[in-house]
């Protein structure tokens, strides 16, 4: 049935989390469930903390089985966004102008049909003597927002065609010096990793989750979504499956830095490609790196040598020259790639070749390093941007302190690619990561025209 709010209502401090009843003492419908009702308003009031909540209510059973509104409302869209996502319960949120709502008879019933379609969906809104129809497909006008899974995603942008994108946007004026913190918020569970970013044409943000306990059930220990914006009107135009994303953008930004540092000193192939690391995120760096250069031999280095064996015999089966292998292989290695999540180094950086390229992307925080300290201060050093690498590069400090490292004017990205990176000779060069917002941004809006240009007749 129908709830017509006469106000806007922040969800947050404004309804109980477990009941779905409104607590707001100044609102007008103070005291009434929105649970299961199809609730109309304007838009929202206040806190953006108003997406986890109708997030979790529409988890537990207690929110709304649908809302109306006559504006756009990105912290509601979020909150059902992220419910669909990580939870599977779908809540649909239909647009309608004030005229149509005001049509909407008082607290009868109303139904309100979705059917997902490529690219977005449609929602149909019916009541006795009141029909309302919206179409989405790809409009910025709806607050039905087409999503992007993580098999459309792949699809969309394949490793070469990432790097071009990120290649295109640093020769154009891209300074990842401006990008801004990453934000943390902790959860009972674990905690939110928000990363905002904003360029001349699209704003972004990836919610990610971390959950350390979730192996242990089952569960994925990092889930996410992404969510594009207009720059100009701020209006949401697509949503993408996060963890895909990551797994897109971390080994392409690699593969970028390692094809510009070969290049700056005379390379444009891989003779030995040793990659430290079994994991997922592993894999899709010898993809990246294999996809956008010549490499004549991948070697797989991991903890476990039956993992390794594993990794290497997959890659083999799709035709590239691997095998697992030892730490010796490191003295011949052309790139080395570190992918692992180990807080100490995982090999002694005086075996690395003087013209070698070393990626340390696995471990996160100024706790954490996969390279020694001597490897990184002989080294020439290569960053996404200089702000953030030492906020959180463990690879670099305690190495350096961050005044050190200052003085020295390490390279960020944008320089790399620009062709500013000078190597010393019988000098081994250093890139590490630790992952930037608008590397995400730059990805999710090529991946949103591309899938335009592939949904255009």
């Amino acid at each position: 049935r129908l709830l017509r709010l006469d106000e806007p209502l922040s969800l947050w401090g404004g309804t109980d989390l477990h009941t779905g009843v409104i607590t707001d003492v100044h609102h007008p419908q103070h005291g009434t469930a929105i649970t299961g009702r199809v609730v109309v308003m304007a838009a929202s009031r206040g806190s953006s903390s108003s997406s986890s909540v109708l997030a979790e209510q529409i988890r537990a059973g207690v929110g709304p089985a649908a809302m109306i509104l006559t504006s756009r409302d990105a912290i509601l869209a979020l909150g059902a966004i992220a419910a669909a996502e990580l939870y599977g319960v779908w809540m649909p949120i239909v647009l309608i102008d004030g005229a149509a709502a005001g049509r909407l008879l008082g607290s009868g019933p109303v139904a309100v049909h979705a059917r997902a379609g490529h690219g977005g969906a449609q929602y149909r809104c019916e009541q006795s003597g009141f029909r309302q129809r919206h179409h989405h497909v790809q409009r910025r006008t709806s607050m039905t927002l087409p999503f992007i899974n993580a098999r459309d995603l792949a699809a969309l942008m394949p490793s070469a065609a990432a790097v071009a994108a990120l290649e295109h946007e640093l020769r154009n004026g891209l300074d990842p010096e401006k990008d801004g913190p990453r934000l943390f918020s902790a959860l009972a569970a674990g905690e939110f990793l928000l990363m905002p970013a904003e360029s001349s044409r699209y704003a972004g943000v990836k919610v990610v989750t971390v959950a350390p306990g979730n192996p242990a059930r089952g569960e994925p220990k990092i889930q996410g979504i992404y969510l594009l914006f207009d720059a100009a009107t701020l209006a949401p135009v697509a949503a993408l499956e996060g963890a895909e994303l990551t797994l897109i953008r971390t080994p392409a930004v690699t593969a970028m830095a390692v094809k510009h540092m070969l290049a700056a000193g005379g390379r444009d192939a891989v003779g030995r490609l040793a990659v430290f690391g079994t994991s997922l995120q592993a894999d899709r760096h010898i993809r990246a790196i294999t996809d956008t250069m010549d490499v004549e031999e991948v070697v797989v280095l991991g903890r476990r040598d039956e993992a390794s064996r594993h990794q290497a015999a997959a890659w083999a089966d799709r035709g590239v020259r691997a095998r697992s292998g030892q730490q010796s292989d490191l003295v011949g290695a052309d790139v080395i790639i570190c992918a692992t999540s180990s807080p100490t180094p995982v090999f002694d950086g005086s075996v690395v070749a003087p013209d070698a390229v070393v990626a340390a992307i696995g471990s996160h925080g100024l706790q954490a390093r996969e390279i020694d300290a001597g490897l990184a201060r002989r080294a020439d050093v290569v960053v996404e941007g200089r702000a953030s690498a030492l906020r959180e590069a463990g690879n670099l400090i305690p190495a350096r302190s961050a005044e050190e490292w200052q003085q020295r004017r390490i390279t960020n990205l944008a320089e790399l690619v620009g062709g500013q990176f000078r190597r010393r000779p019988g000098v081994p060069a250093l890139y590490t990561s630790v992952g930037m917002s608008w590397e995400d941004l730059v990805l999710a809006s090529h991946a949103f025209e591309r899938l335009g240009a592939v949904a255009a007749p």
